[in-house]
C-alpha cells in the first residue's frame, strides 16, 4: 500500500470519527433539564454516608437511566476556543447544539444557584449560641483528558447527588478534551499555538506525513522504553522503582521532615502525610528480615505477579508493533492540543488585527482590576461587561471571528465573577446583609490538575480550603511555579493521589493494543519528552518521590500523599492486613455485583478510575474514615 493511500485512509477515519462524535442522542422528556433537579436523596437512599467510608459511584450509560439528574445549574462548560456552550441539548440530550451562548446566560444562573444554595445551607444549619456560622462547602471538580462533553456530563450526573448528600455543593468544569476532536483540530486549524486555517489543506497532509513518518523513526526508542519498563515492573520481582518497600517509606518520611529511624515518628508520618498500601499508624514497623520480606510482598501484591493481562500484552506484540509506529506522534499532537484547550478556557487566542486593536483599547483584564479596586459595586456588572464586550468584538471584527470566538476564556469570566462575589462577602456570600462563609475545595483528575494550577495562580484570594490532584497530569515544575505559591500563602491542605507504581506501569488500554502503561506513563515517555526531572508528571509516585528533597519545607508541610494498593478486589485479599484495610475503608456495596454486601474494591487501579468513587471523603484521601 502506498504512503498516499495510507494517509488518505487515515484521514477518512479521522473525518468519520469527527462527524459521528457526540451525535448519539439521549432520549429524555421535554423540559428535562428544568424538572430533573439533582437531589441529595437520589441514587442510594440507604446508608447515606456509610460511616464516611468510600463508595462506588454509579455508572450512567444511557439517557433512560433513572439515576440521571440535571447538573445544568452547577456546571460551567466551554468549547474548543474557550467559548461558553450549552450544557444540554433538547430534551436533556448530552449533545447540545454547537452554538455559543452569551456570558450572562452561562454565568448568572450558576451564580444565583450557588447563592440560593448557600442561603438554604445557612437556614438549615444555624449557628449555635456563641458559635459562628458553619461554612458553605463549594466542591469544584475538573475532569481528566480524553473526555468528551457527554462523558463529563454523565460522570457529573452520577457524582452530584452523592456530593450533595455529603454536604458539598458541586461545581463542575467541563471542556472538550475528546481525542478524536483534539487531534483533528490540531491537523487543520492550529498553527504555532493559535487557531489558524491558512493553508489548511497543505498542513493537514504535511502533518499526517510527519506524524506517521516521525512515529516510524521513533519506534525503536518507544520499544526500548517499553522493554525497560516491562523488565523492571514484570520480569524483576524487586529492587526497582516500581516496588514499594518500607525502606522507601522511611526515606520519604525523612524527606517530609520526619525521623525515619524513630518508629513513633514514622507512625505520625503515616497518619498525617504519607499513606502507602496497607501501611497504617498501628502497623508494627519493627520487622525482622523475614517479616519485612513478607510485608513487602503484601505491599506489592507479589503472590501472583504475572496474570492474564501480562500474557495478553505479550500475545499482542505484533499488533503493538504497528500502533507503536503510528501512535506516538499522533498522540503527542493530540495531547498538545488538549493542554492548549485547558489554557484557552482562561486565555484569549484570536489572530485578527482589528480584534487585537479592540482588545488593547478596551482591556477586559484592566476593567476587572479597576472594578476590584473600586469595590462596593454590583458584581453582575462584570458579567454584563463581558457580554457587551463579546458583542462589540464580534461586530468590530466584521464577522471574522470564526464560530463566535470568545474574547477571553469562559472559566476566567466565571471565576472573575465568583471571586468578586466572595470578595464582597469577605470570603463568603453576602445575602440580605448577612455573610455566609464559603470554603472552596478543588478536586482535579488528570488534566484537571492543569486547570487547578491555573485557578490557584489566577485566583489566590478565593477562600481555598483543600486542593486534591488525582493522578495529576501537571508537571511538577508547573505545580511549583503556579499552584505552590497560593498553597503556601493561604495554608491550603494539598493532597496528591497516585496509583501503585506497578499498576501505573502495567495498565492496558484497549486490551493491550497501544503501548503498555497509564496515561501518565505515556505523557512521560511519549508525549512530553521531559527536559528535566521536574518536568515529569506530578501524579506518579515514582516522580514526586524523587523530587521531595527539592521542595521547600513550607510547601511540604502542606502536602499529603497517598499511593493506592495494586490489588483489584477485596474478595481476593490474601492476608489479615489487607482484609482489615478494606473493611476499614470500603463501604458495603450490595447493588454492585456483590449481593452479600461485603466491602469490595474502593480504590483505583487504572488512571481513569479515580473519579468513580466518593473521592472527596477522608477515607479516600488517607485510607481512614473521618473521626
Amino acid at each position: 500500500m502506498s504512503a498516499r493511500s495510507i494517509i488518505g485512509a487515515f484521514g477518512l477515519l479521522l473525518l468519520a470519527g469527527c462527524i459521528t462524535v457526540d451525535r448519539k442522542p439521549m432520549n429524555a422528556t421535554p423540559d428535562w433539564a428544568a424538572t430533573n433537579i439533582c437531589k441529595p436523596e437520589m441514587n442510594r437512599p440507604d446508608d447515606p454516608q456509610a460511616g464516611g467510608k468510600v463508595q462506588q459511584i454509579p455508572i450512567i450509560r444511557s439517557g433512560s437511566d433513572p439515576r440521571r439528574c440535571s447538573v445544568e445549574p452547577m456546571t460551567i462548560a466551554v468549547r474548543y476556543q474557550g467559548q461558553f456552550r450549552r450544557i444540554y441539548g433538547e430534551e436533556g440530550s448530552t449533545v447540545p447544539e454547537r452554538k455559543n451562548i452569551d456570558p450572562i446566560k452561562a454565568i448568572d444562573p450558576v451564580i444565583y444557584h450557588l447563592r440560593a444554595q448557600a442561603e438554604k445551607w445557612a437556614n438549615n444549619n444555624p449557628p449555635k449560641p456563641g458559635e459562628s456560622q458553619k461554612p458553605f462547602k463549594l466542591l469544584v471538580f475538573g475532569h481528566g483528558g480524553m473526555v468528551s462533553h457527554e462523558g463529563a456530563l454523565r460522570n457529573a450526573e452520577a457524582l452530584a447527588p452523592m456530593m450533595l448528600r455529603d454536604g458539598y455543593q458541586p461545581l463542575f468544569l467541563i471542556w472538550n478534551s475528546d481525542f478524536k476532536l483534539t487531534y483533528a483540530d490540531s491537523l487543520c486549524c492550529v498553527r504555532k499555538g493559535s487557531r489558524d486555517t491558512i493553508g489548511d489543506s497543505y498542513f493537514i497532509t504535511s502533518r499526517l506525513i510527519r506524524d506517521i513518518g516521525g512515529g516510524i523513526f521513533r519506534s525503536p526508542e518507544v520499544f526500548g522504553d517499553q522493554q525497560i519498563r516491562w523488565n523492571q515492573s514484570v520480569v524483576r520481582r524487586e529492587g526497582t522503582e516500581y516496588y514499594l518497600t518500607t525502606d522507601r517509606l522511611r526515606q520519604a518520611c525523612e524527606n517530609l521532615s520526619f525521623d525515619g529511624n524513630n518508629t513513633e515518628d514514622l507512625k505520625r508520618c503515616m497518619s498525617q502525610r504519607l499513606s502507602l498500601p496497607f501501611m497504617t499508624p498501628g502497623t508494627d514497623l519493627d520487622f525482622d528480615e523475614q517479616e519485612e520480606r513478607q510485608f513487602d510482598r503484601i505491599l506489592n501484591d507479589q503472590v501472583y505477579r504475572v496474570g492474564q493481562k501480562e500474557l495478553q500484552y505479550s500475545a499482542l506484540f505484533p499488533v503493538r508493533f504497528i500502533t507503536s509506529m503510528l501512535g506516538p506522534d499522533v498522540g503527542t499532537r493530540a495531547w498538545d492540543n488538549m493542554v492548549r484547550r485547558t489554557r484557552l478556557a482562561f486565555e484569549v487566542d484570536v489572530r485578527d488585527p482589528d480584534y487585537d486593536a479592540f482588545v488593547d483599547e478596551q482591556s477586559y483584564a484592566g476593567f476587572v482590576q479597576s472594578f476590584r479596586q473600586q469595590g462596593g459595586r454590583d458584581c453582575a456588572d462584570l458579567t454584563i461587561q463581558a457580554s457587551i464586550r463579546q458583542d462589540q468584538a464580534l461586530e468590530r471584527s466584521g464577522g471574522r471571528l470564526r464560530g463566535g470566538d470568545s474574547f477571553t476564556g469562559g472559566f476566567a469570566l466565571f471565576f472573575d465573577r465568583l471571586n468578586c462575589e466572595l470578595e464582597q462577602g469577605e470570603g463568603g456570600f453576602l445575602i440580605d446583609g448577612e455573610r455566609i462563609p464559603v470554603e472552596v475545595h478543588y478536586y482535579g483528575h488528570s488534566m484537571g490538575a492543569l486547570v487547578g494550577n491555573e485557578l490557584l495562580w489566577r485566583y489566590p484570594d478565593l477562600p481555598w480550603e483543600k486542593v486534591v490532584y488525582m493522578g495529576g497530569a501537571s508537571t511538577i515544575r508547573d505545580f511549583r511555579t503556579l499552584a505552590a505559591p497560593t498553597i503556601r500563602a493561604r495554608g491550603i491542605e494539598f493532597h496528591n493521589l497516585s496509583l501503585h507504581p506497578i499498576a501505573e506501569s502495567r495498565e492496558l488500554y484497549l486490551g493491550g493494543v497501544p503501548p503498555q502503561g497509564s496515561l501518565l506513563e505515556w505523557i512521560d515517555e511519549l508525549f512530553e519528552d521531559p527536559r528535566s526531572a521536574d518536568q515529569r508528571t506530578l501524579g506518579k509516585w515514582t516522580n514526586i518521590e524523587k523530587m521531595l528533597p527539592a521542595l521547600d519545607d513550607e510547601l511540604k508541610s502542606r502536602m499529603h500523599f497517598r499511593v493506592f494498593p495494586k490489588q483489584v478486589n477485596m474478595l481476593e485479599a490474601r492476608s489479615d492486613l489487607e482484609q482489615a484495610a478494606y473493611e476499614r475503608e470500603c463501604a458495603p456495596e450490595p447493588g454492585f455485583g456483590n449481593p452479600k454486601g461485603t466491602p469490595i474494591r474502593c480504590h483505583p487501579t487504572k488512571h481513569g478510575e479515580f473519579n468513580i468513587f466518593s473521592f472527596w471523603r477522608d477515607a479516600y484521601l488517607t485510607g481512614f474514615p473521618a473521626q
